[in-house]
């Protein structure tokens, strides 16, 4: 279940947007406790990022008219649920405006971050279609997160390898579909891998057919990032091998180069004669 609305066209700040986000997180709240309410919910949490909407709630001082019934209406809302604070940067549903406008800025992201949400997400799709014996409960499982990190990839696949993507599925191997037959690629799990020259070799099957990853995406910048700092902030070279044993990303070189420029600059220190 999700909510959306569109900016009026008379331009509000920033806060007043993200008060008008709370009032409808809290209505929705509202709607799903009452209509879940003989399923025993003990607790509903609405997270909240702005500083500003938080001290709108509790101001005993006189707020401007907008401000003031928005308030008034979010108030008797707030009891049904647990009104919490998230920092902005922990905060995941900023993950979908920042989408591929990150601009580099991978460090706002974490890809296990990314899976973890996933795998909320369809544990409570899950946990909605089944009967309360079927639901699940407790902690993420192993499978769980499996099969998010898989529902991740697949969408950016479908996204970006549109062709290779529909192909593959299907069965079919097209011949002018180049890359299907230079990476020996496959489907496996939903999602798109590589089968090449260490198949036969006593290696993890992750390092055998690692997975396609594209190179204009913010999950590919954001899991070579993750890698370069894993290994000290050794070099491209380091972050290209230890990326390989799970992932191959096309032109990841030059990837890794852009998205590690400080750390290529002093590798490559004192090289040019």
């Amino acid at each position: 279940m999700a909510k959306a609305r569109v900016a009026p066209i008379k331009e509000l700040t920033v806060p007043k947007l993200e008060l008008m986000v709370l009032l409808l997180a809290a209505r929705m709240a509202k709607f799903i406790k009452e209509s879940y309410e003989k399923d025993g919910f003990v607790e509903l949490f609405v997270w909240l990022d702005s500083k500003v909407t938080r001290s709108w709630l509790v101001s005993k001082s006189v707020l401007p008219v907008f401000v003031k019934n928005r308030v008034q209406e979010i108030d008797p809302l707030i009891p049904e649920v647990v009104l919490s604070y998230l920092a902005t940067d922990d905060n995941p549903s900023d993950w979908l405006t920042h989408g591929d406008n990150l601009n580099g800025n991978t460090h706002l992201l974490k890809v296990k971050k990314v899976y973890r949400t996933t795998a909320w997400t369809l544990r409570y799709l899950n946990n909605c279609r089944s009967s309360t014996s079927m639901k699940r409960h407790g902690e993420l499982t192993l499978e769980e997160l499996q099969e998010a990190k898989n529902k991740t990839i697949a969408i950016i696949q479908r996204k970006l390898f549109q062709e290779e993507y529909k192909s593959l599925m299907k069965g079919i191997r097209k011949p002018k579909l180049s890359l299907v037959h230079q990476l020996n690629l496959y489907p496996d799990n939903g999602v798109i891998s590589c089968k090449g020259r260490l198949e036969h070799a006593q290696l993890p099957e992750s390092v055998k057919f690692p997975i396609l990853l594209p190179k204009s995406c913010f999950v590919t910048r954001v899991i070579i990032k993750e890698h370069h700092d894993a290994n000290a902030h050794m070099g491209v070279n380091a972050t290209v091998v230890s990326v390989r044993r799970e992932f191959w990303i096309p032109q990841i070189r030059q990837l890794t180069k852009y998205n590690t420029p400080l750390c290529y600059l002093k590798e490559n220190a004192g090289k040019a004669t």
